[in-house]
Order: structure tokens, then C-alpha cells, then sequence
């Protein structure tokens, strides 16, 4: 079985657990993440519960990744968005970010309804109205009131102490009149946590759905108020943990802007805004989201069946544009293939299915693909003690958890098939060692270090280099001398000359003379690393070479503005590539 394929099995209780927890807290529209550093609705030190929730998430799968690799998954949030990152040491910039060629994208808002004045009726957050229809044979019964259990939130508190609770709960009523297909809402039954603190005019309500099931296999059915789009979420995260592995650099955007407007620009300001930021226009945009059952009309061999398969479909969403079949053609010819390989199923399907995300941003991007999931079985309905029902997209949901699998594995073979072609640094392939760099200087100023640091920046940008840089590796409580020690498990030492590195050693100070010695003892031992490598700055210091440093290779980076090419010739020298003849 394929490594990651069987690390997913073997982890699929993990799995189940993060996405039942995910869907289990409350992600009104608007409101999963922060809009900036300076996000006046709620107090500086608290969160939302889905920005919580999904950064503990990813702080246990940095913990696993220890044994991988130095590289994180990144998250921050702007924009009421959460942006995650894969492949980088250090939290990436906004500019490295933005230079990734491969974003994906998902959401993790759901229903949410506004408390009108009198407190008992409420109205939906966007024009897309969450209504609930009884199915008899599959096809639109009589309409009946159906009510459903609801959790109220609102933002309480002044200043500092300003957040986000959990008022009470209650039951949703709808209402239908079927002469004009009017519908009214209401919430009523409303049970208070606290009785000190009241519903009030503006407060949040969304469903609340705590009886999950939390029996974790293959098979398993997993019925949600929120899977759409939590999978998505859930899944993203999943394959940029495995990108970490392999130092693939690639970014995930979960957005929290469902409002659905007149026009492309009032329905998704949020969403626009976020990927301006973050995305250039030629980057390949690759979403998750949901199709309901019901609607897959070609798939008639899986009637009734809950999918394992990851759905691939070219977008095509009535009315809101479509997507480049050209690039779906790649996925239909080739990458669906390399899935199968690995032991990951896919297929394709051009049926139609209402988009969340893609319309907004249709006219941002060329290439824009779905690798989707499929809420509940396929065509028919389910039985439920009030009658045959679909599951309804935002309200009742499911999925098996085979799918998830499939769906993570897709995307984790279709952004590497990418990378493959537009990516310059290349993933690790499996069995190759990184050369592991130790960079022993003096911190003679600020930018020495700067200098030094941008050295190491960019020979990290190799896959198979890896830097041993005290600004980066050196924990709060660990030992100087055992940071450096590191220098006899590395294939390489930069030695960087400057006129304070040689006082130091001189006058058998610090760090520096520690090293020095180091080198010398390891030397006496036949412990001497593969390669020592002098790096000269400062052209007055060329006498000066200590003699037990003379003799090793020698680079001459006294002039900045070849920095470049003296990188590029370090880089060579390091993987043992002679420079081609001109």
C-alpha cells in the first residue's frame, strides 16, 4: 500500500475525530477568523472557534512532523480567512506566500441567521435560503414545517474583554406558504446558559449538532450540520501536512465569506480581497467543496451507494461561468492515472453543482479545477423515521469516510504533479539525504546577520539542503554548546570570515573560539566534517586566514553584487556539480 495511503488508514481515527471536532464547533458566515491584527470585534487574545479549533489541529500535526522534517504548517488569518502554508522552516511573508503557484481553497462558514427585532423571528445571513424539503420517491414532496435544534451566539463584552459566546439554544421553525413560496423562520423554545445574559437584536443563530457519529472506520457515515464545507477544510489540511513531509511549498485558503449577493463583487468582497492578497493571477486554483447526491445523474451505477471516490469536475455552475476544460483535461488524461497508481480513486463527472466559492472568483484566475465529495448517497434518497430524505446541502449532511481518503490523496498527487512543472525547487524524493549545513560566523551587527541569514535562505531553498542557523534552530534553554556540536553530524561547515570572527578566535571568546576548537577536535579524531568551506567577506582579511582553515574550498563573496552567482556556485559545490563549460 502507497506510505501515505496507509499512514491515512492507519490514522483514520484521527481523522474522523478532526473533522467530528471541526464540524462540532460553531462557524457562523463571517466569522471563523479575524479580518487583521486589528479586528475591532473581538478582543486581541480571544478566537474564533473555527480559527481554534483548526490551529490546534494543525499545532499536533507540527508536533508529529518533528520526525520528518524542521519545516511547519503555517496558519494566520486576515481577511475573516485562514491561510495555511506548507514547505517553509519560518512563517512565511505575505510576498512568499503570494509567489506559491498552487492555492487551495474551501470554507468553513455554514447557515447562519440573524435575530430580528422581536427576538423570535429570524432571517438568513445570504439570499441562498437554507429550506429543508421531505423527498417522497426521490423526487420534491409535499413541503411540511420542520424544525431543527439551534445554537445562539453573540459578541458580548467592552474592550479588552469583547468575544464571541454562546448565548443558549433552541429550535429553528420554518414556515412555508406554499401559494407565493413564502418562507418565515423563527427560533423558538430558547433555553439560556446563563440568565444574566439575554438574546439580543443582531445575535447569531446556526444549527446545533452534537449527535455525531464517533465510530471511526472506512465505512464509516458521518451525518453533520456543517460538513460543507468542513471536508474541505479538513482535507486541505491533511494534504499540506504531507507536502511538509517532502518540503513542497503550497497554500490553503478556508474563507468564511458565504454571503451570496446580487453580483460577483457584493457577494464576495471577503473572498476577492483575501486571494488579491495572497494569489497572482496565473496560480492554479484547486477547490473543495460539496456535490448533493441527488444531483449526480451520470453516476447511475452508484444509485444509492454512499461514493469512496473523489469527484473531479470542471466547474459548471449555471449561470456563474465556467472553467477551463483544457485544464480539466489533465486531470481527466493523466492525473486521475497517478491517483490510481498510489491507490487513490478519482473520477470525473460534469453533472451540475451549485458553487460556493468558484463564481467569486471566476474572473481572478485561469485555471481553476474542483476536487469534490458527495453529500450523502448517490440519486436516491435515505430513509429517515418521517420518510424517504436527501441529505440537503448546509443542513443534513454526510459522507464516508473512504471518500475523505480519496479526496486528500487527490489532492495531494494533483498539486505535486504541478509543482513537477512549475515549481523549481523540487520535492525530496523518497530515500534522498538532505546535506545538512552548519553556518558558524560571529553576530559582528545586524547586518552581518541579515547577510548571513539571506545566505542560508537561499540554499534552503533546495530540497535536499538543509541549514543548521542559530537565529533559527537555537531554542530558548538549549545549551550554545549543544546547538553546536551539531557541526559533527554535518556534511558541511560554512566558515564565514569577517574581522570580528578572527578577534573572537584570537581572543578565545564566545561561540566562534568554542567552534574553532570543535573543528580542530574533530579533525584530531577523524570526525572532521565531509567538508569545511571558508567563506571570505572582507577582502583586507585574506592574510589573515586562520592556517588550520586554509586548504579547504574557498569562496570569495566580498562583492554583493555577484551574490547571486556566488550562491549559485556554493549551491554547485555543495551537491558536488561541476560548473559546465562555457
Amino acid at each position: 500500500m502507497n506510505s501515505i495511503k496507509k499512514n491515512l488508514v492507519k490514522n483514520i481515527t484521527q481523522l474522523g475525530k478532526d473533522l467530528v471536532e471541526l464540524c462540532m464547533v460553531s462557524g457562523p458566515s463571517s466569522y471563523i477568523a479575524k479580518s487583521g491584527e486589528n479586528d475591532i470585534r473581538i478582543d486581541k487574545n480571544k478566537e474564533f472557534p473555527v480559527f481554534s479549533e483548526i490551529n490546534k489541529i494543525v499545532k499536533r500535526i507540527n508536533d508529529e512532523l518533528q520526525s520528518y522534517t524542521d519545516n511547519k504548517v503555517h496558519i494566520l488569518q486576515d481577511f475573516g480567512s485562514i491561510i495555511l502554508t506548507s514547505g517553509f522552516r519560518n512563517k512565511p511573508t505575505i510576498d512568499e506566500i503570494k509567489n506559491i503557484p498552487i492555492v487551495f481553497a474551501s470554507h468553513a462558514d455554514e447557515i447562519s441567521y440573524m435575530v430580528k427585532q422581536d427576538l423570535n423571528e429570524i432571517v438568513p445571513l445570504f439570499n441562498a435560503k437554507p429550506i429543508v424539503y421531505l423527498y417522497d420517491g426521490g423526487y420534491f414532496g409535499k413541503l411540511k414545517i420542520f424544525r431543527y435544534k439551534s445554537k445562539i451566539l453573540g459578541f458580548r463584552g467592552i474592550g479588552e474583554k469583547r468575544e464571541l459566546i454562546e448565548i443558549g439554544e433552541g429550535e429553528i421553525n420554518i414556515e412555508v406558504d406554499k401559494r407565493d413560496r413564502d418562507y418565515k423562520f423563527f427560533i423558538e423554545n430558547i433555553t439560556l446558559y446563563d440568565q444574566k445574559i439575554d438574546v439580543k437584536v443582531s445575535d447569531l443563530v446556526i444549527q446545533n449538532y452534537n449527535d455525531i457519529n464517533k465510530d471511526y472506520t472506512l465505512g464509516t457515515i458521518i451525518h453533520a450540520k456543517a460538513l460543507d464545507d468542513r471536508v474541505g477544510a479538513i482535507s486541505q489540511i491533511y494534504a499540506l501536512k504531507e507536502f511538509t513531509k517532502i518540503n513542497l511549498e503550497t497554500k490553503a485558503i478556508i474563507i468564511g465569506d458565504q454571503k451570496y449577493g446580487q453580483t460577483i463583487e457584493s457577494s464576495g468582497r471577503s473572498i476577492r480581497n483575501v486571494f488579491n492578497r495572497y494569489c497572482n493571477s496565473d496560480d492554479i486554483v484547486i477547490i473543495t467543496d460539496a456535490f448533493d447526491g441527488r444531483m449526480l445523474k451520470e453516476l447511475e451505477k452508484y444509485r444509492s451507494q454512499y461514493l469512496d471516490k473523489a469527484l473531479i469536475v470542471p466547474f459548471r455552475s449555471d449561470g456563474k461561468g465556467s472553467g477551463d476544460l483544457g485544464f480539466f483535461s489533465i486531470f481527466r488524461d493523466e492525473i486521475i492515472n497517478v491517483c490510481k497508481k498510489n491507490e487513490f480513486d478519482a473520477i470525473t463527472t460534469t453533472d451540475y453543482v451549485s458553487r460556493s466559492i468558484d463564481y467569486k472568483i471566476q474572473d481572478m484566475f485561469s485555471h481553476i479545477i474542483s476536487i469534490d465529495w458527495s453529500n450523502g448517497p448517490i440519486i436516491d434518497p435515505i430513509d429517515t423515521p418521517d420518510g424517504p430524505r436527501h441529505n440537503i446541502c448546509n443542513v443534513d449532511e454526510s459522507i464516508q469516510l473512504s471518500q475523505l481518503i480519496n479526496v486528500i490523496g487527490t489532492l495531494y498527487f494533483s498539486a505535486l504533479y504541478f509543482s513537477n512543472k512549475l515549481i523549481k525547487k523540487k520535492p525530496l524524493l523518497p530515500n534522498q539525504e538532505r546535506k545538512k549545513v552548519f553556518i558558524s560566523y560571529s553576530w559582528d551587527n545586524e547586518e552581518h546577520k541579515e547577510w548571513v541569514r539571506n545566505i542560508a535562505k537561499e540554499l534552503e531553498k533546495e530540497t535536499d539542503i538543509k541549514v543548521e542557523l542559530d537565529q533559527w534552530d537555537l531554542e530558548l534553554g538549549e545549551y550554545l554548546t549543544e546547538f553546536m556540536d551539531k557541526i559533527a553530524a554535518s556534511h558541511y561547515t560554512l566558515i564565514i570570515i569577517t574581522q570580528g570572527y578572527l578577534e573572537k578566535i584570537k581572543r578565545e571568546k564566545g561561540g566562534v573560539k568554542y567552534e574553532k576548537l570543535l573543528l580542530d577536535a574533530l579533525k584530531l579524531e577523524g570526525r572532521e566534517p565531509r567538508r569545511n568551506v571558508v567563506i571570505l567577506k572582507e577582502k583586507e582579511l585574506t592574510e589573515e586566514v586562520p592556517p588550520s582553515f586554509k586548504g579547504k574550498a574557498y569562496f570569495d563573496m566580498i562583492d554583493n553584487n555577484r551574490f547571486k552567482e556566488n550562491i549559485e556556485d556554493l549551491i554547485r559545490h555543495i551537491k558536488g556539480i561541476k560548473r559546465k563549460r562555457e
